[in-house]
């Protein structure tokens, strides 16, 4: 059968870089089009990294995957050992791509007839590159320049070996599509598997569910600091998932660790039995915790460990012979997830609202500390509002100490907006719960596991609280799960004042799942092995200046920021509270860039492998959208 006709599709910039730690330097969406019409139909042709950077196989053409390792398997795609073998496989097709990496671009340019790259008139960072083209063997046939995008400008260039016939079959390549072929391709893409999947049976949460599925978001894959669409674009992770993905997407390490042990042990019973992950997963945590909280809880979520945290404090004072200290005080625009125990202690009025009858009645909440007129547009912790905390003091009086059992508050709250403690704020609660028996509940759920810069904001602060709960990054997201840990002084009061039998009446089917713990384990692993904490500490003051050029844009009444956190408050519109920000968000994300937002603040939060590059584009997407929305 006859060899088909050999072509590199490639894009690398003007000092030949074609990648930077397994991705793309750029963002292009006009050359991922013109990658998409360059190759639609036709064999595809990679390395295993390119592969693994793609997350998943491209539709409709078929994907040939290269590895040494023969017991290498790629889903969705056929695999061989050798360039020779995956060309082979092509025999009998009009045209072969090779669409990388490095060393396949190498071995394949020999063989090619033809090239179509996308020159990038830049010099950048990067780890691998394109070889340069013999002059006596190339001769440049086309070129197209196209308009610049997000900085970039670029050509599209068709190279033709020396006396071949290439020249005829570039012209088609390059041409621009037509409505037909770009309805051609949409429904090539529709025709994959997982490209259109019925919406009408998920109710999906804290969505309106409506407007969503007559333009839904779907994301299919996720690798690094990326995510790709359904269409195969990468979107830019600004907030690592739900402030939970901190050591990136797509852990090797993670994903193996959780198979082998759904290999060699899917579940275990965690009532009235154990198994050994789940201890091992919890002195691992136990090591980076504040000092003597170093008693762990595992949950399923972060509802599930505020409101193990609140039962906890109850019958910490029960076992103290205090069983009348049941209030609760919580603050106002405090988020601590959705559990009935939660949404009491917590001051977001939508959720409050929606069970105002059904809330617990012994619950207080201190004022905010959000303050535009005396706060705007500070660097780090503001300098006002320490004060609020004496509030706490009023509320003791009112009520009497003997009847509080705790108060639970987010170091830096996120859900309402990023809303940072004001200097010397957490040190006064600290200092008045501590003279009043109360205790003291840090919910770090979003803090935890270096989003400031150390492995906990109570680490950070250099304040320890009685009990803490974690959830999101303790996993790193790959399973859902949570923690609390707890004071070693206060497990111990409930413990050795109990009964014989069951000390605590609570708990999870999935407690210390093995999954769950497995994954924990791993992704401590790589936070310590790659020191991710320190590189947030690292890179905060990069992202502080970056954040902080936005005072001025269009639109931004404040900024606010804290290790790799920022928030960016919009002025609202009068007649309709939050559509700004929701346009942002829903313009950043078709430009590539996915933020959250709540209310008129836009939320940026994202994995702790972030480099400068990608901080430049966050804050640079965002500030050119704002330029642009009414």
């Amino acid at each position: 059968m006859a060899q088909p006709h050999i072509k590199l599709v490639v894009a690398y910039s003007t000092n030949r870089v074609i990648g930077r730690d397994n991705d793309l330097p750029w963002r292009l969406p006009g050359d991922l089009a013109h990658f998409k019409r360059s190759t639609m139909g036709q064999p595809i042709v990679m390395g295993r990294k390119t592969w693994e950077s793609l997350g998943r196989p491209l539709p409709g053409r078929p994907n040939l995957v290269i590895s040494r390792d023969p017991a290498y398997a790629a889903e969705g795609a056929r695999t061989f050992t050798s360039l020779a073998q995956a060309l082979a496989a092509c025999e009998g097709e009009a045209t072969a791509c090779v669409i990388g990496g490095a060393q396949i671009f190498k071995e394949a340019l020999p063989l090619a007839d033809e090239i179509i790259a996308t020159e990038i008139h830049a010099t950048v960072d990067g780890d691998v590159f394109f070889p340069a083209l013999p002059a006596n063997e190339w001769q440049e046939k086309e070129r197209r320049p196209q308009p610049e995008e997000n900085g970039y400008r670029y050509d599209f260039v068709v190279y033709c070996r020396q006396g071949s016939d290439a020249a005829r079959k570039a012209d088609d390549t390059v041409e621009p599509a037509t409505d037909s072929t770009e309805n051609a391709l949409k429904a090539a893409d529709s025709a994959d598997d997982g490209s259109a999947p019925e919406l009408a049976h998920l109710w999906m949460p804290f969505t309106a569910n409506r407007q969503f599925k007559q333009k839904p978001r779907l994301l299919s894959s996720a690798q690094g600091m990326y995510y790709h669409d359904m269409d195969g674009r990468r979107i830019l992770d600004g907030t690592a998932g739900l402030w939970c993905v901190n050591a990136g997407h797509g852990r090797s390490e993670i994903v193996q660790a959780i198979s082998s042990q759904a290999a060699q042990l899917d579940y275990a019973p965690g009532f009235q039995m154990g198994h050994p992950q789940a201890f091992e997963a919890a002195t691992a945590v136990a090591r980076i915790m504040p000092p003597q909280l170093d008693r762990i809880f595992f949950t399923n979520s972060g509802s599930e460990s505020v409101d193990t945290a609140l039962k906890i404090a109850l019958a910490y004072h029960r076992s103290r012979g205090e069983g009348q200290r049941t209030r609760f005080i919580g603050r106002e625009r405090g988020y601590h997830g959705v559990g009935f125990g939660g949404i009491s202690v917590g001051g977001i009025t939508a959720n409050r609202k929606a069970y105002s009858g059904a809330l617990l009645p012994a619950v207080d909440h201190l004022p905010h500390t959000h303050n535009l007129q005396h706060n705007a547009f500070s660097k780090g912790l503001p300098e006002w509002g320490a004060h609020l905390a004496d509030e706490l003091e009023r509320l003791v009086a009112l009520h009497d100490p003997s009847t509080i059992a705790a108060v639970i508050v987010e170091p830096l709250a996120g859900s309402a907006g990023v809303l940072l403690p004001p200097k010397g704020y957490l040190e006064k609660l600290r200092a008045i719960t501590a003279r009043h028996g109360i205790l003291l509940i840090f919910d770090e759920v979003i803090t935890g596991f270096g989003r400031l810069g150390s492995a906990t904001a109570s680490e950070y602060f250099g304040i320890t609280p009685d009990l803490l709960t974690l959830a999101k990054g303790l996993s790193n997201a790959a399973v859902p799960c949570g923690a609390v840990a707890v004071h070693r002084d206060v497990h111990d009061s409930i413990v050795g004042q109990a009964a014989q039998g069951i000390e605590l009446f609570h708990g999870y089917t999935y407690s210390g799942h093995p999954l769950a713990a497995a994954a924990i384990r791993a992704t401590l692993d790589i936070y310590e092995r790659e020191r991710l904490f320190e590189r947030a500490a690292r890179l905060s003051p990069y992202f502080e200046q970056a954040a902080h050029g936005l005072r001025g844009a269009r639109h931004v009444a404040d900024v606010r920021n804290l290790g790799l956190v920022a928030g960016v408050e919009l002025q609202g519109r009068e007649d309709a509270p939050g559509a700004r920000a929701a346009e942002a968000f829903q313009a950043c994300y078709e430009q590539g860039v996915l933020l959250r937002y709540t209310g008129d603040t836009l939320a940026l939060s994202p994995p702790l492998i972030i480099d400068e590059g990608q901080i430049e584009q966050l804050f640079g997407t965002l500030k050119a959208v704002l330029d642009k929305i009414a």
